[in-house]
């Protein structure tokens, strides 16, 4: 907020990016990332998934929005997820709940056959949890993360990701 002020106070341009601060009238470049969990989920469900669950970090907008768009796909095609299949998390136990999650979802007896995933990261974290439950990506399960990062092309499974344009930005 400090910065916010400062500039504003120096009469300095700015534009924010990825996120702004709530109730601040200032410009901001975003990805639609309602769009982006609507999209990832769409994906899924055009693969022939019916049980599939969702991964988000809901302390920031970003993970809300991609909930949202989830949760539209899901809907438009009259899909029924479980409660235990959203997994909503906060920054503060992403290191503990998305993994415990996992592991009591993918060795349930109504497994969801695909995953969507808040960003690359956790992508990336869930394929240990996946291999310990006996499972194969993407024989036998479907991943989707977010970002495109580096990390969906730097392991033995090549992850499906939505692209996050950080550099145009």
């Amino acid at each position: 907020m400090s910065y916010y002020l400062s500039l504003q106070l120096s009469h300095i341009p700015f534009v924010m990016i990825n996120a702004r601060y709530a109730g601040m009238s200032c410009p901001c470049l975003r990805v639609d990332d309602e769009a982006g969990g609507y999209q990832a989920a769409m994906h899924l469900i055009e693969l022939g998934h019916t049980r599939i669950a969702g991964f988000f970090k809901t302390d920031d907008l970003q993970g809300v929005e991609r909930l949202k768009g989830f949760m539209r796909a899901v809907e438009r095609y009259g899909l029924t997820i479980s409660p235990a299949h959203i997994v909503m998390y906060s920054s503060t136990d992403k290191h503990t709940r998305p993994i415990e999650a996992a592991k009591q979802l993918l060795t349930a007896k109504e497994r969801p056959t695909a995953l969507v995933c808040y960003n690359d990261e956790l992508a990336v974290k869930l394929l240990e949890p996946i291999r310990e439950a006996g499972l194969s990506v993407p024989e036998q399960l479907s991943i989707v993360g977010f970002d495109d990062a580096f990390l969906a092309t730097a392991t033995e499974v090549k992850l499906t990701t939505l692209t996050h344009p950080k550099q145009e930005m």
